[in-house]
């Protein structure tokens, strides 16, 4: 019973940044509709915790990934943790 929780759990977690991206294109899309121009995105804390620069294992980060996938999309990233570009 634990184990498929615990599978349950985890595909719940691992589909997250997914449903995420596809959200925000969802939003991007209404706006490219409405104004015509090249859309600016901008993602705030890559970090895994808060107030930490630890960014293994990171959903946000797999989410960034994602969105630099699309071309029509700018994305702008911002981590005020990090003192370096990664």
């Amino acid at each position: 019973e634990q184990t498929s929780l615990l599978q349950a759990a985890r595909h719940i977690n691992d589909t997250r940044p997914l449903q995420v991206v596809e959200h925000i294109l969802k939003v991007v899309r209404a706006w490219h509709a409405k104004h015509a121009r090249p859309c600016t995105v901008l993602l705030m804390g890559q970090t895994y915790k808060p107030d930490v620069d630890d960014m293994r294992e990171s959903p946000a980060v797999r989410v960034t990934k994602m969105m630099r996938e699309h071309s029509d999309v700018r994305v702008l990233v911002c981590e005020p943790h990090l003192n370096q570009h990664k």
